[in-house]
């Protein structure tokens, strides 16, 4: 292997590193929590490498949810492989309003946890994540029992919005009766919507 391609491959695996730790803080610790220190020490690398590989802390949280997403879609795509319509629907949603999911934020999504930062992030933050919602939601509507696709289309940004809310509710909670009713019902209120 020439030099070039394996400095290349260095330089890659090292950015993957990097947006895998920055991943696994926004799920835990949300964007403000996401230092470009901690980021960095979770990659175990130090800071002064950072610049070699994004031009703002903002594109570290851009690209970084552009990573979470698709890991999320991937990880989707395996577990609920060969199911369609009602079925995917109610395999999709007990995963996501799930107890294990609310229990262990480093294994799921990190909406919940980064969501109040966004506004606060930068326009970049917030177009990476407005196009990461419309694909989360063009994801479930491909998946969902309506015939209307308008209607589906519509359905399907508000399950993304009650499964994030309730998750973020969920999660925020003190009182594990409550949080565990929340997302009961919010399962229940999504999976009546589709009958």
């Amino acid at each position: 292997m020439s030099p070039r391609k394996s400095k290349f491959g260095k330089k890659f695996a090292t950015h993957e590193q990097i947006l895998d730790s920055a991943h696994n803080l926004l799920k835990t610790d949300g964007i403000s929590g996401a230092s470009v220190e901690k980021v960095m020490n979770g990659a175990g690398l130090t800071i002064g490498g950072f610049y070699a590989h994004f031009k703002s802390k903002e594109n570290l949280i851009a690209e970084a949810l552009r990573y979470a997403f698709k890991r999320g879609r991937e990880q989707s795509a395996a577990v609920l492989s060969g199911l369609t319509g009602r079925k995917w629907l109610e395999r999709y949603i007990r995963r996501y309003l799930s107890r294990a999911h609310r229990d262990n934020p480093a294994i799921g999504c990190p909406m919940p946890a980064s969501l109040s930062d966004v506004q606060r992030a930068g326009e970049v933050v917030q177009d990476t994540l407005d196009a990461e919602l419309q694909n989360w939601a063009r994801d479930i509507a491909a998946h969902l029992p309506e015939r209307d696709k308008s209607k589906a289309a519509r359905d399907s940004l508000a399950i993304v919005a009650t499964c994030v809310g309730a998750m973020s509710l969920a999660r925020a909670l003190g009182d594990r009766e409550l949080s565990d009713k929340i997302l009961c019902s919010a399962r229940s209120y999504i999976l009546d919507q589709q009958e």
